[in-house]
């Protein structure tokens, strides 16, 4: 997948409305006339170079239009959440009440030329090219790929995959994980715009760090590779496997401080997190250098990541690369005419891919790397070994993998401030509307101003899934000086109105009204205006129920799916050995299901109680002004 390795060089809560309280005047004449009920038809809702080392694509297919969406199991992940927290909402209810990063990701109208200002090219690809922008509303800096759909599908890659890939982005939420901010589409290309990481990538970094005959500093290297764990690590949470984890695929915000990103999922698989253990895939992909030995094999699981994240670990610290012909043994070469390079992996790859060849391979794995090759602590050489074990059961998970002696954090532990205690409290109050910009302002903003932030979910993230649960968020809070009785049942209001658990975008959001360097009057535009959809300057009720109504995201609709056919699978098998071979399997739809009228119902109450605790009933319509005061107009 050639195209997606590009790289690149508080205020309180609003008064409540009591039951049969006088209805409160319009504060000026926009308010007067936001509150008109006007009659009018429905709104419609919106619908690098390439590196050393042969890579292991997808099978080529072409009917990609009738395939059927990638799928694996959320019921599992579901059972083992409301284990871990008590009673989980229905679906219903969190459409009504709870709002995530991915809702706000979607294609946006219009041409990326619009809202972005081209400023040069970064990386071409076999489908395309990347290219640095900057936001022409927020003055960000971003990249936008943009993918030849036509190019695409000749080079054997269906859009439908594309589109899955813009799927898994969406469902992500971590600072350690790239972002998608959103997308364009026309006749002839697709447009993703993500963040800007200008560090480039490790492998970038490990050549350089030899060609200046210097080693990167074991500390910093501990500080990157935790960072990577990390993300790895909340992938699994979320039941993705990467599975094609190298160093051109860890890129870097920033080198100092050191501040890692995990790029490229459109090789990812989804899984049923709690079945981690017992669930095989069998559809291999990824780079040789990097991959598996059961990945090789054909029968694997999550743990590849481990494996090919360890190969990373053994690069970093690596100081006698091996050098490796870039062209077979038969043709003549020599040093001078660039037919070798250093190769920092630990595993000398094959030329080819016959069966001998991988054989000889996974023979080399099974012997394990060689550590003379490595200058560090002894406490690094056992992590190596520890995540290369060749045999797939005895080697460590990520959560594991992130509570070795090596990756224990050297900085002082973070500690909730007053003001940010206060958001944490106040957020769950917060009328819905003012919620969802702030998610979107919070899904909005550069890694470079959540550094603070960042470091502060990660200190409180004490398992490393990415997900802050009850005790975390209890212990949290108790420590910033709260009582223990009373930080438990805040974190519990917090989880009820997060769906279970408080993710990044999330966590921000409820921190942002604390963080006055993060209150940008144009950042708080351009949310609003991507709220407002069909532009007229207002956001409606009605846009604000349809925002409601998309909660679940496509990624667990299709491990839905899979669930609901593993469970038909299953029945069909058992009836099948008790002789019952009348039986069929239904096949699943490609289709998504349509809003269910109770999560309609939900989300209209939810959209009109906001908007009627703005400034008394009837109100259809919000103005960026009237915003603007209902957040506390604190906005720079």
């Amino acid at each position: 997948m050639a195209w997606a390795t590009l790289k690149a060089d508080s205020p309180g809560p609003p008064p409540s409305r009591m039951a049969g309280a006088q209805k409160k005047a319009p504060n000026s004449a926009t308010d007067r006339s936001e509150r008109k009920a006007e009659k009018k038809a429905p709104e419609k809702v919106p619908t690098s170079p390439e590196k050393k080392g042969p890579v292991v694509q997808p099978e080529k297919r072409d009917d990609w239009r009738n395939e059927q969406p990638v799928e694996s199991s959320l019921s599992a992940w579901k059972k083992s959440q409301q284990l871990q927290f008590g009673r989980m909402k229905t679906d219903d209810e969190d459409a009504a009440q709870t709002f995530c990063r991915e809702m706000f990701i979607s294609r946006r109208q219009g041409r990326p030329d619009d809202h972005y200002r081209v400023l040069g090219v970064l990386g071409k690809g076999s489908f395309g090219v990347v290219r640095k922008v900057q936001c022409r509303q927020t003055k960000a800096m971003r990249v936008m790929k943009i993918v030849d759909k036509q190019k695409a599908l000749s080079g054997g890659y269906p859009l439908k995959l594309i589109m899955e890939e813009i799927d898994k982005l969406k469902s992500l939420d971590h600072p350690a994980v790239l972002r998608l901010f959103e997308y364009y589409a026309d006749s002839r290309s697709l447009y993703l715009i993500t963040d800007l990481l200008p560090g480039g990538d490790l492998l970038e970094a490990v050549e350089k760090s030899y060609a200046e005959r210097k080693q990167l500093p074991e500390g910093w290297v501990a500080v990157v590779f935790r960072q990577a764990c990390e993300g790895v690590a909340y992938c699994h949470a979320k039941g993705v496997m990467h599975k094609d984890l190298k160093l051109e695929n860890i890129m870097l915000c920033s080198i100092e401080p050191p501040e890692a990103v995990v790029i490229d999922v459109g090789l990812a698989e989804l899984f049923p997190p709690s079945e981690a253990e017992s669930f095989k895939s069998a559809d291999a992909a990824g780079t040789l250098a990097t991959m598996a030995p059961e990945v090789i094999r054909g029968s694997f699981n999550a743990k590849c990541d481990v494996w090919s994240l360890g190969c990373c670990l053994y690069a970093l610290l690596c100081t006698r690369p091996r050098r490796l012909r870039d062209s077979p043994e038969t043709e003549p070469c020599n040093e001078e005419d660039g037919s070798y390079y250093n190769y920092f992996y630990p595993f000398r790859p094959p030329l080819g891919e016959s069966r001998t060849e991988l054989k000889a391979y996974l023979e080399r794995q099974k012997r394990g790397p060689d550590l003379a090759r490595l200058r560090c602590l002894a406490a690094a050489d056992d992590l190596v070994k520890e995540m290369l074990s060749y045999e797939e059961p005895s080697r460590a998970g990520m959560q594991q993998i992130l509570t070795h002696r090596w990756l224990q954090s050297r900085d002082r532990e973070q500690v909730l401030g007053a003001g940010q205690v206060d958001s944490l409290l106040q957020f769950h109050r917060t009328n819905a509307l003012a919620q969802a910009v702030l998610l979107d302002m919070a899904s909005q903003l550069p890694l470079a101003q959540l550094r603070e932030l960042t470091q502060l979910f990660e200190s409180m993230d004490k398992d490393g899934n990415g997900m802050l649960d009850r005790g975390e968020l209890t212990e949290g809070l108790t420590k910033a000086g709260l009582q223990p009785e009373q930080a438990r049942q805040a974190a519990i209001r917090l989880l009820r109105d997060g769906g279970g658990c408080v993710e990044f975008s999330r966590f921000v959001a409820a921190l942002v009204p604390s963080c006055r360097d993060l209150l940008s009057a144009k950042l708080l535009r351009s949310s609003f205006d991507r709220l407002d959809e069909n532009g007229d300057g207002f956001v409606s009720r009605a846009e604000l129920q349809r925002l409601l109504e998309r909660a679940g995201s496509k990624l667990a609709q299709a491990q839905q799916q899979l669930a609901e056919k593993d469970k038909q699978l299953q029945k069909a098998s058992t009836s099948h050995l008790e002789g019952d071979r009348d039986q069929t399997v239904p096949d699943s739809s490609d289709d998504e299901c349509p809003t269910s009228g109770s999560k309609r119902l939900r989300a209209a109450k939810a959209a009109r109680k906001a908007f009627d605790n703005i400034s008394g009933e009837g109100r259809v319509r919000v103005s960026f002004e009237s915003l603007h005061r209902l957040l506390g107009g604190n906005f720079s």
